[in-house]
């Protein structure tokens, strides 16, 4: 590979927002749902703080170790189309290819397994368990703002690598200069706040190879 990849999880390696998966999973009525797909949406678009929207969801949904292991079987059937048809790529390149994420750890890394990535390439949140529902770890740098390019810097790679996702947290990452490219993601959604700001539009992930292999 010319450089690392580093990816978004939600939306981006799956077609779905996990969470919101979840919800509609443990069969909250409509009104819930909507609740935490508009926070989702508000975060993703820049329009409120990752943490503040992180934490209403999490104390909506109300999460136990059962849920994540209902989630983790469903999104492992919904990974998105063309990280399906490439999974040969994932696996032969394994070594430079990460996952940054919003979301948790514990759902993320046995699904992204499949891709044969690493699991020491996975960084996400973690939940913390205090009582009979999860809670997010505040201390993990991934819950607060600005949490992708902070854990990023923290990596100190001397390589060049390419950012991928479908929201703002990603964008901000090569906003701050930490990626010396950003691929907007939008196979599985277009946030028109991050279209208008780049000008890598992919919609299918051969278009990044070609790209990247040019």
């Amino acid at each position: 590979m010319h450089r690392r990849l580093v990816f978004d999880f939600d939306s981006t390696l799956i077609q779905v927002e996990a969470l919101d998966e979840l919800a509609q999973l443990k069969g909250f009525d409509k009104e819930i749902q909507i609740k935490i797909d508009t926070l989702t949406k508000a975060a993703m678009n820049g329009d409120i703080s990752f943490s503040e929207s992180l934490s209403s969801r999490i104390d909506l949904l109300q999460i136990t170790s059962r849920d994540i292991e209902y989630l983790v079987t469903s999104l492992k059937r919904k990974l998105s189309v063309s990280i399906q048809e490439n999974k040969h790529f994932f696996l032969e390149n394994s070594p430079n290819i990460y996952v940054v994420s919003g979301g948790f750890i514990e759902y993320i890394r046995p699904v992204v397994e499949t891709l044969g990535i690493l699991p020491e390439h996975v960084f996400a949140n973690d939940f913390l368990w205090t009582g009979p529902y999860a809670q997010f770890n505040p201390d993990n740098v991934l819950s607060n703002d600005l949490g992708k390019v902070k854990l990023l810097v923290s990596l100190a790679w001397a390589e060049p690598f390419a950012m991928i996702g479908d929201g703002m947290t990603d964008y901000e990452v090569y906003e701050y200069g930490i990626a010396q490219e950003f691929y907007s993601y939008t196979e599985n959604i277009s946030r028109p706040s991050l279209v208008q700001k780049n000008h890598n539009i992919i919609t299918h992930f051969s278009q990044i190879l070609l790209q990247e292999y040019r």
